[in-house]
């Protein structure tokens, strides 16, 4: 994870559990604020809140908000050895409420949106990200990518408990928005692709047709 900085806190104890009026960090170069309420009850299961004698079923709500977070610094703080041919400002919201012991547990919603969106000399149109946390599982509204014309759209949903993701893809892809993944190669020329990406975030495995036209190029890439 990139490093979390806390600028400003306030966590006020009462009772049985903990308020948030106001914490803001920072994080590549933007803001976090967080605020909410965590009842020491959603922090344990039921029979280790008995056991200290707290009553069980509490839940957590938590409202985080980010503002002005560079793309491009936070993947070069995961990935400190390539420098980002993405660059990207990232504002959203998330809401998260339930017990906190579990992912099956908890729910909620995120929305990201990502303006001034390039990747390497290519302008991209991206439609905010919207996701929805429910048992374990998130399910994401459909992502429209729009570059030189061409519409892509982005499907699926992600296993937060088994850690898998099922994303689908479909439309017609500018090639150079693949190139920051490739390590070795940049691809140019558009495709119309039918894709599927399924398997653990740790490996994910891509099947489906993708057709690509003539203007298609592969050249290597130094220093990608």
């Amino acid at each position: 994870m990139p490093p979390l900085r806390i600028a400003d806190a306030r966590i006020e104890l009462g009772g049985d559990e903990a308020q948030i009026p106001g914490l803001r960090a920072t994080i590549a170069d933007g803001v976090l604020d967080l605020e909410g309420r965590i009842p020491v009850a959603a922090l344990l299961s039921p029979a280790g809140a008995l056991r200290i004698g707290v009553a069980p079923g509490g839940e957590a709500d938590l409202h985080a908000t980010l503002t002005g977070v560079q793309a491009a610094t936070l993947l070069e703080m995961l990935r400190p050895d390539q420098p980002s041919r993405i660059q990207a400002l990232l504002t959203g919201d998330a809401r998260l409420m339930g017990t906190l012991t579990s992912w099956r547990e908890a729910h909620g919603e995120v929305k990201l949106q990502a303006t001034d969106v390039t990747v390497q000399d290519l302008a991209i149109e991206v439609t905010p990200l919207v996701g929805r946390l429910t048992a374990g599982t998130v399910d994401f509204d459909p992502l429209e990518v729009r570059a030189r014309g061409g519409v892509f759209v982005v499907d699926g949903s992600a296993d937060l408990f088994n850690r898998t993701i099922d994303m689908t893809g479909k439309g017609t892809l500018d090639l150079r928005t693949v190139s920051p993944f490739l390590d070795e190669t940049v691809v140019t020329g558009d495709a119309d692709a039918d894709v599927a990406i399924r398997g653990p975030f740790t490996a994910p495995r891509p099947t489906g047709p993708a057709g690509a036209s003539a203007t298609q190029r592969f050249s290597p890439f130094a220093g990608s």
